[in-house]
């Protein structure tokens, strides 16, 4: 399924770039932090907003690797999410995927119909991040359509 492939990793390389700019920005946000807290008591230290803003993980992620370790991480972790993107698809459907109408919305997110020859979902993603979400992330919702209405879906 030429379309549905096509559109997913254009999403997905939009979603690489967030994350890579996420990376930095947080690179970028502990040296300012290092110079503000300089000095400072080691407890005093932790209140600075830097350390509630970003998780530890993504934290040690950005600060412990270098640029081209960093990269191959996030392009094995969107391999794993492309999979797993698919997946949802593809398990709702009945059989192959024959047809895709996907599109990548004006926020990034991808929406649309997958069909297979018997029946047809609608993908709907969102994307999340922004004040008090410490990254961006993306859900996608798939819902199973039959002769044009919606039924309830098993996850």
């Amino acid at each position: 399924m030429n379309n549905l492939n096509q559109t997913i990793d254009t999403f997905l390389a939009e979603f690489r770039i967030g994350m890579v700019e996420y990376y930095q920005e947080i690179r970028d946000e502990q040296k300012v932090m290092y110079k503000e807290t300089k000095g400072m008591d080691i407890y005093d230290k932790y209140d600075h907003p830097f350390y509630s803003k970003h998780s530890k993980k993504d934290v040690s992620l950005a600060t412990q690797y270098s640029q081209k370790d960093l990269e191959e991480i996030i392009d094995k972790d969107l391999a794993s999410r492309k999979v797993r993107f698919v997946s949802s698809i593809e398990n709702k459907l009945e059989s192959e995927p024959t047809e895709s109408n996907l599109t990548i919305g004006i926020d990034g997110s991808v929406n649309g119909t997958v069909s297979c020859a018997t029946n047809t979902v609608s993908v709907y993603s969102i994307l999340a991040g922004g004040y008090n979400i410490q990254k961006l992330h993306y859900r996608v919702l798939v819902q199973l359509i039959r002769k044009g209405k919606w039924n309830e879906t098993r996850n």
